[in-house]
């Protein structure tokens, strides 16, 4: 009887858990969640699935392997757009890993920090 208790008990605790959890972005004054929110959207309308391979300034992140454990190696505030791949495309580009869909984001160029030219 506990066997089963205790198997329903994991059941539902993992029935509440979302896969784009997973997709956390660094903390530090950071809207941590913003992929999270983005992932759900378009898995919603169909544009991907909650597994999509995600592709940093071309550097490819699978949900299953380098986010398993980790969040994405950028902040919210560093992002200058997201987009998603076309499926079919996806998996030509990327491989097998991109069935679940492909979002490209594109990081903000730092600005290049002007030197002060003034003489003392």
């Amino acid at each position: 009887m506990t066997k089963i208790i205790g198997c329903l008990v994991l059941f539902f605790l993992l029935s509440g858990f979302s896969p784009t959890e997973r997709y956390l972005l660094q903390k530090n004054g950071s809207d941590e969640e913003l992929l999270v929110r983005v992932i759900k959207e378009l898995a919603e309308k169909g544009d991907i699935s909650e597994k999509p391979l995600v592709v940093l300034d071309g550097v490819p992140y699978r949900y299953d392997i380098e986010l398993k454990d980790s969040r994405l190696p950028i902040k919210s505030e560093e992002i200058d757009k997201i987009q998603v791949i076309d499926r079919e495309m996806g998996v030509q580009v990327y491989g097998d890993s991109a069935h679940g869909g492909v979002l490209l984001i594109t990081t903000k160029t730092p600005e290049p920090e002007q030197e002060n030219d003034s003489t003392e």
